[in-house]
């Protein structure tokens, strides 16, 4: 279950996890980066309201392939904007 703000609820989350920030808009991005550490893999995962588990979206091998998911999906959000 989502904590009390509703963020960062997946398990191990913590000081290692990383709010996402549209590196252009510098708006948040309602997700997360979270290196998992039962699974070894690097997530990005929505934040969702309290009381409704966070979703993993994606997640990578590695902190690159991560990161360039998310840089991907910024490009996408903007340019689909009117």
């Amino acid at each position: 279950m989502a904590d009390a703000s509703g963020h960062m609820d997946r398990p191990g989350a913590g000081p290692s996890s990383v709010n996402l920030v549209d590196p252009v808009t510098r708006m948040l991005a309602n997700m997360y980066y979270h290196p998992n550490p039962l699974t070894g893999k690097h997530e990005i995962v929505k934040s969702n309201p309290p009381n409704v588990p966070d979703e993993v979206l994606v997640e990578f091998d590695t902190y690159d392939e991560a990161k360039e998911w998310f840089l991907d999906h910024c490009r996408r959000t903007r340019d689909e904007q009117p």
